[in-house]
């Protein structure tokens, strides 16, 4: 027989080759992996011949099963698939950053280079990812909680090559360009993704109080011209620079003669010699020629249309300097809408960072306001005040054309930061790591499942496994046991797309009569298991004398199987089982093993004390109470369990002690990072 193992690099899946190759010396079989994440080949590093990576029998091809093209040639000829196969934000999209207590906004490009070059700050390469890790606190980005914004350190940030479609969502609260995997929410605070073209959530509190009354040398009345200056020249203004007679001048042009009069006087107290000269066309134009404002206001404010930016500093000066700064921006390209019930207030610009910077700005007073792009003027309209939506603007869907780097950052404590115009909230960068990325798990699990059962069909391929988990069943109180036939009840992004999956593999077989078999496992564990499970995670901490964190008392119930027990469940379902059906595989422990209770198995294991646990309260989203599955359909074709807990555990704590080389490569860098976001105190 030739097989197709798709995701086979992963924990369960280099397992059951490695089962497979020993048991079945006839056997062929392609392994087809994107290697991302926990896909690793050093998994299967033991295979030497017969059975090796050399070995006429075995073959790798790296790729995508969402790939129809890849997946297709690797499928030819097959007998069997056996799935076990289960996704970031433009470089040039906004965000505010708090950096020792200056808040500014920049480009998530400029920040990662930023870091790198100016605080020499190490990039660690984990295959096509490039991760800094921030060992301190001084930068800070805005993250969501309870409909308010505060500002949280960065742990980590990333980056990665991608070339593919991006998808830009415009709507009334905000704009945001990413990668169609990356998480995001809507507003009522659930994951999803760009492809569903959700309502946006938008931040618009922040919990921030500007005090300060100075910059540089300007406070007071002199600080307020200052401000009023920047405002008009953002709005109205131009910088030139003539190279004839190396002139640098610095010019307000509008048709309010009054308003351009007191601004000639406001930088007469500069200590400066504005001119007012009037054109044909009734404009009034302000000039001074003077080198160094010319460098200031450039600096501090850019220059042409859709380069201009508001000041950093001003976000941090106390709330009526910044409100002047804000009725002479108006001035210049917004306009205010006044009768008897409500005032509206209504700005265009051209600059991204600008519509940004707004937007932040806004969210610091607290005011409610909409956005929008208009198409026709290439331009952002932000409206604040009693009626601040634009019922003009619609949901905009657009896919763009991409090559270059898209960033992920982590963040202390909470699970999203805010970025794009408008302050869009979006989640971080596998049950835990789906709360943070289901765009991928979606993608994989569903989109990939279908190229998979398309191939099967297109070439009459005459098995299809599909690998799935105990954990689209839910929550399932004692004493119950959950059964093939009961409904799905998924917790968590991971187990929900799962579910998906299984659902399109039994619709295939229902339409197309497709030759399907589904397995559902109970939790695994043994070699290979990356450490950001449970098992490797406390057996790798114990080997480091480092903390173990139980939640909530570690109450939770988990029904343990051994690694190649599961291999030999599904290799009974590949050869006995019948098409159309489910099967559930599980070691059904006696008496059920609880999370405190496999921590301190491996506590004993180890030779460690107690005192290496750290309890945590606060159970993580998706995290269910109990699983536990009934296996009487699979015993019935005559499989079973073979490893007790206590000796699969022993095995697998002595493999952990003699493959430290192994995960601790592993645990660094990107890992490092996840562990202390999702086990922290």
């Amino acid at each position: 027989m030739k097989l197709l193992i798709t995701g086979g690099a992963g924990f369960i899946g280099s397992n059951f080759i490695r089962y497979i190759l020993k048991k079945y010396p006839g056997y062929k079989i392609i392994n087809l992996d994107k290697l991302t994440y926990a896909g690793n080949l050093e998994n299967l590093r033991d295979l030497s011949a017969p059975g090796g990576e050399n070995d006429p029998r075995y073959k790798f091809v790296k790729g995508d099963i969402c790939d129809e093209k890849i997946v297709s040639e690797a499928a030819k000829d097959v007998d069997a698939i056996v799935n076990f196969a289960a996704e970031s934000i433009s470089e040039e999209t906004y965000l505010p950053i708090w950096n020792r207590g200056n808040i500014e906004v920049t480009t998530l490009k400029e920040l990662f280079e930023k870091v790198v070059h100016q605080n020499k700050t190490k990039v660690v390469v984990r295959k096509d990812r490039e991760i800094i890790n921030f060992a301190h606190k001084n930068y800070k980005v805005l993250s969501y909680k309870g409909g308010i914004g505060y500002w949280m350190p960065i742990k980590q940030m990333s980056r990665h090559k991608y070339k593919g479609k991006l998808i830009r969502l415009s709507q009334k609260w905000g704009e945001i360009t990413a990668t169609p995997n990356h998480s995001i929410y809507d507003c009522d605070f659930n994951l999803t993704t760009p492809l569903k073209n959700p309502e946006l959530l938008g931040l618009r509190n922040i919990n921030h109080i500007s005090k300060k009354k100075k910059y540089l040398n300007f406070s007071g009345k002199k600080l307020k011209v200052l401000l009023r200056v920047l405002g008009a020249y953002i709005s109205e203004g131009w910088t030139t620079y003539n190279k004839r007679n190396g002139s640098y001048h610095f010019g307000i042009s509008n048709t309010d003669e009054e308003q351009i009069v007191l601004l000639k006087d406001d930088l007469l107290s500069l200590g400066y010699r504005p001119n007012i000269t009037k054109t044909k066309g009734g404009l009034f134009q302000l000039i001074i020629s003077n080198k160094g404002f010319f460098n200031f206001v450039r600096k501090e404010a850019g220059f042409r249309s859709a380069g201009k930016f508001i000041p950093s500093f001003i976000f941090q000066l106390e709330t009526s300097l910044q409100q002047e700064f804000l009725r002479l921006l108006v001035w210049g390209d917004g306009q205010e809408i006044v009768n008897k019930n409500y005032k509206t207030t209504r700005y265009v610009t051209k600059s991204k960072k600008l519509a940004t910077g707004l937007s932040l700005l806004l969210s610091l007073f607290h005011y409610n306001y909409s956005v929008g792009y208009d198409k026709r003027f290439n331009a952002y309209i932000i409206v604040w005040g009693n009626d601040y939506t634009i019922s003009l603007i619609n949901k905009e869907y657009t896919e763009i054309p991409y090559d270059g780097y898209v960033y992920d950052i982590s963040v202390d404590n909470l699970k999203n930061f805010v970025c794009g115009v408008g302050n869009i909230v979006v989640h971080n960068t596998h049950v835990d790591r789906s709360l943070y990325e289901p765009g991928s798990f979606i993608k994989t699990d569903v989109y990939g499942t279908w190229v998979l059962l398309e191939v099967v069909k297109r070439f009459k391929i005459k098995k299809y496994l599909q690998v799935s988990t105990d954990e689209v069943y839910g929550d399932v109180s004692s004493p119950n046991f959950s059964k093939e036939t009961d409904l799905l009840h998924p917790s968590s992004p991971y187990s929900a797309s799962k579910a998906g999956g299984d659902m399109q593999v039994l619709a295939s077989h229902r339409t197309f009569d497709l030759p399907i078999l589904i397995t559902r496992s109970s939790n695994n564990y043994g070699p290979f298991q990356y450490p950001e499970k449970i098992v490797p995670l406390f057996i790798t901490n114990c080997l480091e004398n480092k903390e173990v964190p139980v939640y909530d008392g570690g109450t939770q119930i988990r029904d343990w199987l051994y690694v190649e027990d599961n291999c030999t469940g599904i290799d009974t379902v590949l050869h006995k089982g019948e098409f159309g059906e489910i099967y559930n595989i599980g070691a059904n422990q006696e008496p059920e093993i609880t999370n405190l209770e496999l921590t301190k198995t491996i506590l004993k294991l180890t030779e460690k004390d107690e005192s290496l646990i750290k309890h945590v309260t606060g159970l993580r989203p998706g995290h269910d109470q109990r699983y536990a599955v009934d296996t009487t359909k699979i015993r019935k074709l005559g499989w079973e369990p073979k490893m007790s807990f206590k000796e699969g555990m022993s095995q697998t704590v002595y493999w952990y002690v003699k493959n430290q080389d192994w995960w601790k490569k592993i645990k660094s860098g990107e890992y490092l990072e996840y562990y202390k976001k999702h086990y922290r105190e």
